[in-house]
């Protein structure tokens, strides 16, 4: 999905004019934090993987991302709560449909002239059809400037990832600052 990379940089840039720090990144101020780097590893694997470890690397990268969010009370936070509802949605319709459904016409709409969806982004997606499951949430909205066509899930999953990416203060960073001496 190529809407993750401008919404990171964005909520990277509000939260430096908002809070001028970047301590978000920081990734030992967050518990567990090998799980988030293991996540983002395995979710890129299925580019170099055989066919036959494609769906297995996804549902460990979707497996180490939710035990990422729980560890660090996603449901205490609203954002990473929002993020949480988002990765749900896309993991139920894709564990419903063995893959993201992907709509013909928002690929057309998006910019996409032909498009073998079965060999689309890391292979994880299908064609939508009229036996797919909650068609709903599949990726049917096309943003062309980005030529990208994303989901409900998608959304949630940006809107609670840039709310997070500006908002969020890593488990070991005070909660005050130190007063200023007179």
């Amino acid at each position: 999905m190529n809407v993750f990379v401008p919404t990171v940089l964005i909520a990277l840039a509000l939260r430096w004019v908002v809070r001028r720090d970047l301590d978000v990144l920081q990734l030992s101020s967050w518990r567990r934090p090998w799980l988030i780097v293991l996540a983002v590893v395995v979710q890129f694997s299925p580019a170099v993987t055989p066919d036959w470890a494609r769906w297995p690397a996804t549902a460990i990268a979707l497996v180490l991302a939710f035990a990422w969010l729980l560890a660090n009370q996603a449901l205490r936070n609203p954002w990473l709560g929002l993020f949480l509802v988002g990765l749900a949605a896309n993991s139920l319709v894709m564990a419903l449909n063995h893959g993201m459904p992907v709509s013909a016409d928002a690929l057309v709409r998006a910019g996409f002239p032909y498009h073998d969806v079965g060999n689309g982004h890391f292979y994880r997606h299908v064609g939508l059809t009229d036996s797919t499951r909650l068609r709903f949430l599949a990726d049917l909205m096309a943003i062309r400037a980005i030529k990208s066509v994303i989901s409900i899930g998608d959304i949630l999953m940006l809107l609670g990832l840039g709310g997070f990416l500006v908002s969020a203060r890593p488990q070991g960073a005070s909660r005050m600052v130190a007063p200023v001496a007179a």
